[in-house]
């Protein structure tokens, strides 16, 4: 028999995965092969769950059974995207959630294996204005070499915050920070090949602009002005005032739409960021006309601006390679198995062996 702390975590777990598949205790049930009384008594803590069907359910989850006896607490995020009122998408929020502690766990642990924790964080800019903010934060970037859109993810890891960048259980949600006593702080951003690059890059700078002004972590509580300031962090820290303003007149000779184009491809950015810093000063009525103009123009062309789609998206790589090139190293150097390391990749054992074998050793630490 297990003792009653872990039968509580089995019963919220299996309620918590029942709730995210959408599925009835009758339909869960079926599925473990159980009658739907048996299983409600399992779900409710009253009763050990069979190990036989409990396996059944997790193979349908798509979970290992040791993910039942974990803790269901998360951190407190600020969500960039909310739109979680059903039971479903509750789960699904909290499993996102769950993914990214995990993930920034393994990278931690790799960091401390490997002797290759970041040298120092970022400077207190809590007082300075979010533009100001940004061209400090911007400044000590390029103090240290620079960065790129490619290389966002790996530049705010130097300095000690994680970029998860992975595909989430819940479409919903698009990017979200938090900070957790295991991992530091860490920024979230949805992969999914949906998600233009453009608004990862975004999603990256806005979530840092929250964590650097001491707005992030507020669940479900980001007030307009804070989220106003954290975008002219982002505007700033992407497009600098004067090189902004430098291309945008550069372009003064071409129609509004292809204006708007040539300056988001320049920067990386999205058009909708352009549009911001454009429109930012004007009046509400003037802001909102070219808004419309500059989307009614996109949707004519067929490449519509929506969440979902970026005007001739620049389809540049945005994931940190820092953590998959820590989990190669701790692997040559027997600190973790290949199962291990294929677990850190999400990928079949076969794929990362044939991976190994290609790979030149001299690619590698000692």
């Amino acid at each position: 028999m297990v003792d009653s702390e872990k039968l509580e975590l089995v019963a919220v777990s299996l309620r918590h995965y029942r709730e995210m598949h959408a599925l009835s205790q009758a339909d869960a049930a079926a599925i473990a092969g159980v009658t739907k009384n048996a299983y409600a008594r399992a779900e409710a803590g009253k009763t050990e769950p069979s190990g036989e069907w409990v396996l059944r359910l997790c193979r349908h989850y798509g979970i290992p059974m040791s993910r039942l006896f974990e803790s269901l607490a998360v951190p407190e995020v600020a969500f960039h995207e909310n739109r979680h009122e059903t039971r479903r998408l509750q789960a699904l929020q909290r499993e996102t959630i769950r993914d990214a502690v995990r993930w920034a766990e393994d990278y931690r642990w790799l960091e401390k294996t490997l002797g290759e924790e970041p040298a120092g964080g970022l400077p207190d800019v809590r007082a300075l204005s979010p533009k100001d903010a940004a061209r400090k934060i911007r400044a000590t970037f390029w103090a240290g070499g620079g960065f790129t859109p490619e290389s966002f993810p790996s530049t705010l890891a130097a300095h000690g915050i994680k970029v998860y960048v992975r595909r989430f259980p819940d479409p919903e949600t698009f990017g979200f920070s938090f900070s957790d006593p295991r991992c530091g702080w860490v920024i979230a951003v949805n992969g999914d090949p949906i998600v233009p690059a453009e608004r990862k890059l975004w999603l990256a700078a806005h979530e840092l602009g929250h964590i650097l002004l001491g707005t992030a972590g507020k669940r479900y509580k980001k007030r307009e002005q804070e989220e106003g300031d954290a975008n002219d962090f982002a505007s700033e820290l992407l497009m600098p005032e004067a090189a902004f303003a430098a291309r945008w007149e550069d372009c003064a000779h071409l129609p509004y739409f292809e204006r708007v184009i040539a300056v988001k491809r320049d920067f990386h950015v999205r058009a909708d960021t352009v549009l911001y810093r454009v429109t930012k000063r004007l009046g509400a009525d003037e802001r909102e006309r070219l808004m419309r103009a500059f989307n009614a123009e996109a949707k004519w062309r067929g490449m519509p601006n929506t969440r979902e789609n970026e005007p001739r998206s620049l389809y540049f790589e945005f994931e940190g390679d820092r953590f998959k090139t820590l989990a190669l190293c701790a692997c040559r150097q027997r600190k973790i198995s290949v199962s291990r390391l294929a677990e850190l990749y999400g990928e079949p054992v076969l794929s990362v062996m044939k991976r190994l074998r290609e790979m030149p050793r001299g690619d590698f630490r000692a």
